[in-house]
């Protein structure tokens, strides 16, 4: 009696467990291109030239950036939605978590930026917010869906940097102090520093004697998989914490 009830608690279990996944969301299968239009919003000549862009930028840099334009995310949370999504696609270098995905949903009228671990430090929430509310949502709204990517792409990556032929992005710059006890300071930085640096030489001696390296040695930073080359896109294996912004418009 006992083993019946149970074999019936665990067959209602898996039945739940199975409805549940029936009724979530698809995501997407990962994209072939750096530019995905599923809406057909964009026009070929500009998805085309993004397309080719983003490839030589990958190539260049070794960071992967994608946009992707769909309908809808069938009701589950953008956020969530858009951090599961990039992470099944592996946007990015494995380790290095170096990508970014734009993503626009046309019938939900939402957008969002997700950002990898590894460059968050770089495009940070507040910047990914100021580029939808600015650069995407007006063109948008406007029907001008080629000029929200088209400006998106190019701020970031002038953020980003790297790319071949770009203008370096403004950097801000540095303060300076004008405190009365400056040089007491500067002292004790270069001190610091110094009981640093040694630090960091004796590690490197020691990881060097012994063959691999203090920093774990052997393999490139780009190990992952990569859609450069001539070929079409392929995930390096990144992921994303949900850093980044989302938009209504």
């Amino acid at each position: 009696m006992r083993a019946h009830a149970v074999r019936s608690v665990v067959l209602v279990c898996m039945l739940a467990a199975l409805t549940a996944l029936a009724s979530e969301p698809a995501l997407p299968p990962p994209p072939t291109h750096w530019v995905t239009d599923v809406s057909g919003v964009l026009s070929d000549p500009v998805e085309h030239e993004l397309d080719a862009r983003l490839q030589a930028y990958e190539r260049e840099t070794g960071h992967q950036v994608v946009v992707w334009v769909g309908r809808t995310t069938g009701g589950m949370p953008l956020e969530e939605w858009a951090a599961r999504t990039f992470s099944s696609w592996g946007v990015g270098r494995k380790g290095l978590d170096d990508g970014l995905a734009v993503f626009i949903l046309t019938d939900d009228r939402r957008i969002r930026i997700e950002v990898g671990y590894g460059l968050e430090p770089v495009v940070t929430d507040a910047q990914a917010s100021r580029l939808i509310r600015d650069v995407a949502v007006p063109a948008l709204k406007a029907n001008k869906p080629d000029q929200a990517v088209q400006g998106l792409v190019d701020e970031l990556l002038g953020i980003i940097g790297g790319e071949k032929g770009a203008p370096p992005h403004p950097q801000p710059k540095p303060q300076v102090s004008t405190s009365s006890d400056s040089s007491g300071n500067s002292l004790f930085t270069v001190l610091f520093f110094a009981l640093i640096g040694g630090g960091l030489l004796w590690l490197v001696s020691r990881g060097g004697r012994r063959g691999g390296g203090w920093w774990g040695g052997g393999g490139s930073w780009g190990s992952g998989s990569s859609g450069g080359g001539g070929g079409g896109f392929s995930g390096g294996g990144g992921s994303s914490g949900g850093g980044g912004s989302s938009g209504s418009y």
